[in-house]
């Protein structure tokens, strides 16, 4: 079969080849006639254009970087495809790497990418990679890191608070044995999980002893939900707060496979607000993360650097909570 090129499109249109490129880079004006030709003969001829070679032409790069670990958690997969859908609507498209966990991997995986010279930036979302060593090894290529509490990030949730809401709520309802399953930190810009750390604060707010005996710290899995929720209860809950909406969905499943009623006998709250929260029986009450908000100044803040504008800062994604059907006082 013979490979179509902008040559071929010309002779098709009866034009020049720096033509069909002006066309198609609309970066000259051309007769809304010879558009027309140009348009008919690409069509006919199927022809999809050489995305590097209109780079080079154009001398404007138009394809941004993500790096990631796995697309197979809910919220994962929901802020990429919001990051995705922001991209576009500021004139780039998104090349998307998973790369496998582990600092080497992720290391080696970032300078590749910062390497291959048809990038206009990267958005690092490898936990692995601080945001001080993402600028490092992109050198002068744009980057930003995503959700970090460092000003090299544009935006930042605040995971602690999100945590207080949470417990706040079932204080409210009067429990008081509030267990805990979170997830360890893997994030290289952070010493502790700052879940965590919004569950001690809240103990030690009410001036009490953090319970212990109510942590327990998982891979973040519906099947530690399962194993950790029971273990709680055995220990005496009558409420859990979860890292995600994943370890909820475990501890609601362990809770119906032992005919334990939720929320009469166990209050259950995830993480994420995921569609994960309300495809669950019962609906579970779950912090919500404003993905969109958080996409928008993402690729807001790295197109500002890569046109050389002064970033607005870390700013702060505060939580709401949701309350469902999984929340509820003791009886």
């Amino acid at each position: 079969m013979k490979r179509i090129t902008l040559k071929t499109v010309a002779e098709e249109a009866g034009v020049s080849c720096s033509t069909v490129s002006f066309v198609i880079n609309q970066n000259r004006p051309i007769s809304d006639e010879v558009k027309k030709r140009v348009h008919v003969a690409i069509k006919k001829l199927n022809y999809v254009p050489n995305e590097a070679a209109r780079m080079l032409s154009s001398h404007k790069k138009t394809v941004l970087g993500v790096l990631v670990n796995n697309c197979v958690e809910d919220a994962t997969g929901t802020m990429l495809e919001a990051i995705n859908e922001v991209v576009l609507k500021y004139g780039y498209r998104m090349h998307l790497n998973i790369v496998p966990p582990g600092y080497d991997s992720a290391r080696k995986a970032m300078q590749e990418m910062a390497a291959n010279g048809f990038l206009a930036g990267i958005i690092n979302m490898l936990p692995e990679i601080s945001a001080v060593e993402t600028m490092k090894l992109c050198g002068r290529l744009p980057a930003v890191t995503f959700l970090r509490q460092t000003i090299l990030s544009p935006v930042y949730f605040d995971y602690a608070y999100g945590i207080t809401l949470a417990m706040e709520h079932l204080w409210q309802l009067g429990h008081r044995k509030i267990g805990f399953i979170g997830g360890k930190n893997n994030c290289a810009d952070t010493e502790t999980e700052h879940r965590l750390t919004g569950y001690r604060q809240f103990w030690i707010g009410q001036k009490m002893s953090v319970p212990e005996e109510f942590i327990e710290i998982s891979g973040g899995s519906t099947e530690e939900g399962i194993r950790f929720s029971g273990m709680l209860y055995e220990r005496g809950i009558t409420a859990v707060v979860c890292g995600n909406d994943y370890i909820a969905a475990g501890a609601l499943y362990w809770a119906n496979a032992n005919k334990i009623e939720v929320p009469s006998q166990l209050s259950v709250v995830g993480y994420d607000d995921s569609r994960v929260a309300t495809m669950i029986y019962p609906p579970l009450t779950s912090v919500h993360l404003p993905i969109r908000e958080i996409a928008e100044l993402t690729v807001k803040g790295l197109v500002d650097r890569i046109n050389g504008h002064d970033q607005s800062g870390n700013q702060i994604c505060k939580p709401q909570l949701v309350i469902r059907n999984s929340t509820g006082p003791i009886k």
